[in-house]
């Protein structure tokens, strides 16, 4: 056991002693920090340091690429909207038409036709 993995039991131990002292009616489980220290052994036999850190920098790649594409995707969605809105807007009517096509959908000008009818 090296030095840093005694200052690790040292502060568990104080850990446990507050939480029993807290919480007298639960006890630890001897056999947990062994169990622990053999997952550990076993996962670190399991994968080299090496593949993990070539893996991490796979996903730092995906996810730059990622956000490159969000952003082109963004900018060419925003740029055919702005587009589509120049052409529906470039068409231009006179005051006097606006007034009297507003003027013919309310039925306020066939009003006073009819009355002026009358």
């Amino acid at each position: 056991m090296n030095e840093r993995d005694k200052n690790r039991e040292i502060q568990l131990e104080r850990l446990f002693l507050e939480s029993r002292a807290s919480l007298p009616e639960l006890e630890p489980d001897p056999s947990l920090p062994e169990h622990i220290r053999a997952l550990a052994a076993a996962r670190k036999d399991d994968l080299p340091r090496a593949e993990a850190h070539r893996r991490g920098w796979a996903w730092a790649s995906l996810a730059g690429a990622t956000v490159a594409l969000s952003i082109f995707a963004g900018g060419y969605v925003g740029y055919r909207a702005w587009v589509s809105s120049q052409e529906t807007s470039s068409e231009q009517i006179s005051d006097a038409d606006a007034v009297s096509a507003a003027l013919g959908q309310s039925g306020f000008a066939d009003d006073l036709a009819g009355e002026v009818q009358e």
